[in-house]
């Protein structure tokens, strides 16, 4: 989700709070108009949005997924950190190697759970999700 549907700069930890937690949460250009038609040119394609976010986060992202994005909405996977002291929070969701497996991890399973089903991936460079889809 971060920087590949909506822009967080999570290479900026200061810009990447702000967009979280202060601002409203803006698409990244173009993206809904490419879902927007992924959603029209694939037959009946089923949308999953995987983020190293925590579920804290869901309550935030759900909504701006089901408007921004409502062509191809779908499920919204977050990661489960119960981490209490707000470093170790900020140093888990900025940590490119954690991320990376939580994200190996989710799809994996998505995987299991959808053992026929054809995947078209979709992310950017600032978390690992090319190298992380190469592994898959």
């Amino acid at each position: 989700i971060d920087d590949t549907v909506k822009v967080t700069d999570v290479l900026n930890t200061l810009e990447m709070l702000e967009r979280t937690f202060l601002e409203d949460y803006i698409p990244v250009p173009g993206m809904p108009a490419l879902y927007a038609s992924l959603a029209e040119s694939l037959s009946d394609p089923q949308f999953i949005y995987i983020t190293g976010s925590p579920f804290q986060l869901f309550p935030f992202l759900k909504p701006f997924i089901e408007t921004a994005y409502n062509a191809s909405n779908g499920p919204v996977y977050t990661q489960n950190l119960t981490i209490l002291d707000f470093e170790g929070i900020i140093e888990q969701l900025t940590d490119d190697d954690s991320i990376y497996e939580y994200k190996l991890t989710a799809i994996d399973n998505i995987h299991g759970m959808y053992p026929q089903k054809t995947f078209l991936t979709v992310g950017d460079s600032t978390q690992k999700d090319p190298e992380t889809y190469a592994e898959l």
